[in-house]
């Protein structure tokens, strides 16, 4: 009999694997996750929050496991059967597919083609995956079912770049800068593109693809090829149909897209998990999500075709509860003035280093050693090409924050520290003062906006303006409405002039930054951008400043999709029925900065601490001056 394993957990205790998750987490693929962070740089804030995509995964994977098991074990027997009727039609189709795989059929199943659903051994944690209401026909197909969810929730993160997001949005960035450009054989910028244009290409997403990649690599590579009498026959078939139920969860694909919201959706596994792990991580103390009020009673409901899992009304309090602890996640910790800097300050210096790279002569390197990835900023393409897939697993092996990390102190520390070459507000001086405060904690970057009091200042200063001219806005309005046929963009601008002088609901700038492209209000971020700029040269003058962003931030509330709900009747509703915790977050979200301001400069005498409060107000009068010229177009 095959053994499971099982792990000790800091949220969720013990949690027990299936040998074949053992197999996946034992592979250098999925070691990886070890040294890639969860939050990228939150730990130069929070040092506490060392979350790695490891121990996330496997509590995910603990947590969508038991929703989908707690959701069949309370459904009704009709239901059941509409629910596996559903998923017969599908594993009808993919093992038609199989059969005419023949080298898959050859390699993994010794030659023979595969008719019915495999006969596989029940062990002791098999057992325990299937609830004990289904019926003897479908328990083979449950446990395929409910292992491909483990499985890819097990490698929903397994395709992220070091320091994931950030290194991910810096490469998309120099991709589409250099995709346009005209390239010659002999520049290093002609493999970047070619490499990146599989990732980046229709929108496409580097971690998602990667994931993909790495996950279909990763469980095929465990199946282990067989002769044609190999008595390991059933295992592999069981094997590769979970693989095959991977890839369609991951590619929501016929009713597998509706198991993917298992693990991407308002409230799923993924986001229940790190609601609690990141902010005990964090050194807040705020207790764990009810996890057992939201999950165990957790019903699957079959409507139309349609397939629902549905919290029970009783726990609508639990549900709130991990809304707005999740909400409060981001706006305490993922958008932490300091963390937003320090994301940005690290994206600055990949795009930097990446286009140093890209616009250098190629060197003639011979590779002594195929395996080890480049010990130069190019490693972070390197594992992405086309290669041998030893190689490649070998490589990606040490694509990680440790990897980038090191890169980033040899590079510092061999041609920017004490380097008194570098011109004075240069791209490398920038550059430069970007390493040394993130690899050094030398405070470089002066944040203007830490908390809402301090963009209040720049919100009043604009309502301040809106009101000087509130007669002639008025009147523009009046006839716009008798003359236009944009009602849509009217009756917004009414509604934000009514904010401004009559009931206060939230920052006027939050109003506008939120409807500029509906209110007709045309590069409206890139406005805010040039004042801030224009007027912090004409104010600073007795200080030299070189680098000045304006960071435009938005707190997503966390319910784009609906969380849904049983009564003791099987009806379902949604949370936005029977909650007003939606509105209430919103109308908090419209209380935060829109935009943070950080400013480069050698600022001893505490300069821009000093004259904060006078810039912010300037920045508001100009924004909404600039406002008023534009509504009265």
């Amino acid at each position: 009999m095959k053994k499971g394993i099982y792990l000790n957990d800091s949220i969720h205790g013990l949690i027990s694997l299936t040998e074949y998750e053992r197999r996946i987490i034992s592979t250098i693929g999925f070691n990886r996750l070890h040294d890639v962070y969860q939050n990228s740089t939150v730990y130069l804030t929070f040092p506490s929050n060392r979350t790695k995509r490891f121990e996330h995964s496997i509590g995910t994977m603990k947590l969508c496991s038991e929703m989908f098991f707690q959701s069949l074990l309370n459904t009704t027997d009709s239901m059941l059967s509409e629910f596996f009727e559903i998923f017969v039609r599908e594993y009808d189709e993919i093992l038609d597919k199989l059969t005419r795989q023949t080298d898959i059929c050859m390699e993994k199943l010794g030659d023979r083609l595969p008719t019915q659903m495999p006969k596989i051994e029940l062990d002791k944690l098999r057992h325990s995956l299937i609830p004990n209401n289904i019926p003897k026909e479908y328990k083979i197909m449950h446990l395929i079912l409910i292992q491909s969810i483990r499985a890819a929730a097990l490698l929903h993160d397994i395709g992220h770049p070091p320091f994931s997001h950030i290194v991910e949005f810096a490469l998309k960035d120099v991709y589409l800068e250099y995709k346009e450009k005209v390239l010659s054989e002999e520049e290093n910028a002609k493999e970047f593109v070619e490499i990146m244009s599989k990732y980046f290409e229709g929108n496409r997403k580097l971690h998602e693809q990667m994931g993909d990649e790495i996950s279909e690599g990763i469980l095929s590579k465990i199946i282990v090829p067989i002769s044609e009498n190999g008595e390991q026959y059933d295992e592999n078939l069981f094997e590769l149909l979970v693989l095959e139920g991977v890839k369609r969860i991951f590619a929501e694909e016929g009713a597998f897209k509706q198991l993917h919201r298992l693990l991407d959706s308002s409230l799923d596994g993924d986001r229940l998990d790190y609601a609690t792990r990141d902010v005990i991580n964090s050194g807040k103390d705020s207790g764990k999500v009810e996890y057992s009020r939201i999950i165990n009673d957790m019903q699957l409901i079959v409507e139309n075709g349609e397939i629902y899992f549905c919290v029970p009304l009783k726990a609508v309090s639990s549900v709130e509860d991990f809304v707005k602890r999740r909400y409060n996640s981001y706006k305490d910790i993922v958008y932490h003035h300091r963390v937003i800097q320090s994301d940005y300050i690290l994206e600055g210096i990949v795009k930097d280093l990446v286009k140093k790279y890209l616009d250098e002569a190629v060197l003639d390197k011979q590779r002594d050693n195929e395996v080890l990835i480049p010990f130069d900023i190019s490693g972070l393409w390197f594992p992405l090409g086309d290669k041998k897939s030893a190689i490649k697993a070998n490589a990606l092996s040490q694509w990680n924050d440790s990897w980038l990390t090191t890169i980033l102190r040899q590079i510092y520390y061999t041609e920017y520290y004490h380097n008194k070459d570098i011109e004075d507000g240069s791209k490398e001086y920038v550059l430069a003062q970007r390493l040394a405060e993130l690899l050094r904690s030398s405070k470089r970057y002066h944040s203007l906006i830490k908390r809402s009091e301090n963009f209040k200042i720049i919100d009043d200063a604009v309502k301040l303006e809106l009101m000087k001219h509130k007669d002639e806005m008025e009147e523009f309005l009046i006839k716009k409405e008798v003359l236009s046929s944009e009602e849509r963009s009217t009756e917004l601008i009414r509604q934000m002039l009514d904010n401004t002088w009559k009931n206060s609901s939230g920052f006027v700038l939050s109003f506008i930054s939120r409807f500029s492209k509906e209110m007709r209000i045309e590069g409206f971020e890139q406005m805010v951008s040039d004042i801030v700029k224009e007027e912090s040269n004409s104010l600073i003058t007795n200080l030299k400043t070189y680098d000045t962003v304006t960071l435009f931030k938005r707190i997503s509330i966390g319910l784009d999709s609906p969380i849904y709900f049983y009564n003791h009747k099987g009806t379902i509703s949604t949370l936005k029925d029977i909650s007003g915790i939606a509105d209430i977050l919103q109308l908090d979200s419209d209380y935060l900065p829109v935009f943070y301001i950080y400013i480069l400069a050698k600022d001893e005498d505490g300069i821009l601490k000093e004259k904060r409060e006078e810039l912010l107000g300037v920045f508001g009068k100009r924004i909404g001056f600039e406002l008023v010229k534009r509504f009265l177009i």
